[in-house]
């Protein structure tokens, strides 16, 4: 059996981009300043509410991939990962799996440290869409939740590890809903990319 359910309507803030994308407008032109695209694996660990069978938190391993393009100033982002969790409820005989797919689009702005390390914040357009798969006493039940659009907000660093390779680390919080914080999603994620040209 499969059911959808409906998300409640969502007001995504326009003013957090606003931040973002003025943040480090005071950062001095360096040869960063010149157009780049960046490629990068993503591997994670992610906090998320589950509705089912009671709304809680779990956390679940993320994997995936992220493209920038532009300069160091400003840069456009775009982002997909997944992730998969199993949870168990013996007292209900339950096992449920939760399955999530979000794709990200949005804009980073970064300074240099110094030669190795850079910082940047990141913010952006989110789209998530979740599965649950429930088997109780042998029967599966599916329920897909309809696609949600959100904000998110984050922050990180990239360190050189010589010629075009660098690693990142960052953590990003996705608003789910401005009037009950408690619902934001957190992700925490690491990768080693390569710069192109």
């Amino acid at each position: 059996m499969i059911q959808n359910i409906r998300p409640q309507k969502k007001r995504n803030s326009v003013f957090l981009l606003m931040v973002i994308s003025f943040s480090t407008l005071l950062a001095s032109p360096s040869k960063a300043d010149i157009f780049k695209i960046n490629l990068e694996p993503i591997i994670g660990y992610e906090q998320v509410q589950v509705v089912l069978p009671t709304p809680h938190s779990t956390s679940r391993l993320i994997y995936g991939a992220s493209a920038t393009f532009g300069v160091l100033l400003l840069s456009g982002e775009l982002q997909y990962t997944h992730g998969t969790s199993s949870e168990s409820y013996p007292t209900l005989g339950l096992t449920q799996t939760d399955v999530g797919d979000r794709a990200r689009g949005g804009i980073r702005s970064g300074f240099r440290l110094g030669p190795l390390l850079t910082l940047f914040v990141r913010g952006g357009v989110e789209a998530y869409q979740e599965r649950i798969d429930q088997t109780l006493n042998g029967v599966t039940t599916t329920t897909i939740i309809p696609i949600t659009i959100s904000p998110y907000v984050g922050a990180g660093a990239r360190a050189s590890l010589g010629g075009k390779l660098y690693a990142t680390a960052d953590v990003v919080a996705t608003i789910v809903n401005i009037n009950d914080l408690t619902q934001n999603r957190y992700t925490a994620s690491a990768g080693v990319g390569v710069q192109l040209p």
